[in-house]
């Protein structure tokens, strides 16, 4: 026998609490009291925990932004201010991923141009053959989820890269990636991606600051 119960602080519900009794058996009345109580402790409990998580998820954000900007601000060189954003778009997740900012400067062909750590860019170039892909160079005439985005205009959240049909490995380990087209005058010029080495591992907070890298990314690109 057991009993389910819903864990709740208001009228928001952050999981269910099973209690598992080996032999048939009705629990009784005090029995679901301290059950009741104890499922509001430990509600209350993943509540306060996933509100300290999205709040350091929203600092993080805002870090990642302002030292983006002011990369921008302080050097005309390009390759500098990408490989400054590449390097706030990984921290913004976490050390256990990879960020890259790709360049389309012609039809059909973009170019590998920052990416964090840097010593990841040298696997990313020997997965691909070089620092530029071309549309459709996989052997099945995929494209990938990056001309997907380049050609929507639409980030991207995939929790589960292998669920995915699009998707053109470049690390082994990636498990979720987060991609942000990096939009100027109304054309894509390239995107920002981000690899993680688990699944499920994105969050809105995380899209929503990496847009504003890209925005950040436009502007250096423009200069």
């Amino acid at each position: 026998s057991y009993v389910a119960v819903r864990l709740s602080v208001g009228v928001a519900t952050v999981g269910v609490m099973f209690i598992y009794h080996r032999q048939m058996r009705l629990f009784t009345d005090v029995e679901l009291d301290h059950i009741e109580l104890f499922a509001n402790q430990a509600a209350v409990a993943i509540y306060n925990a996933q509100l300290f998580e999205r709040r350091e998820r929203r600092t993080a954000a805002l870090q990642a932004i302002y030292a983006a900007g002011k990369a921008v601000n302080s050097t005309l060189d390009r390759n500098q201010v990408l490989e400054n954003i590449a390097e706030q778009a990984w921290r913004l997740v976490g050390e256990i991923t990879y960020a890259s900012i790709w360049v389309s400067d012609e039809p059909d062909f973009v170019e590998l141009v920052a990416a964090y750590p840097p010593e990841k860019m040298e696997i990313t170039t020997q997965m691909i053959g070089g620092s530029t892909l071309r549309r459709g160079t996989d052997r099945r005439d995929r494209n990938g989820i990056l001309w997907r985005v380049l050609d929507s205009f639409e980030s991207e959240i995939i929790q589960n890269v292998y669920q995915d049909p699009d998707y053109l490995p470049s690390h082994k380990d990636t498990r979720s990636e987060l991609i942000v087209p990096i939009i100027l005058e109304d054309s894509v010029k390239g995107v920002i991606i981000v690899d993680h080495t688990e699944f499920e591992a994105f969050a809105d907070e995380h899209l929503e600051a990496l847009e504003a890298l890209a925005a950040q990314a436009a502007i250096a690109l423009k200069n």
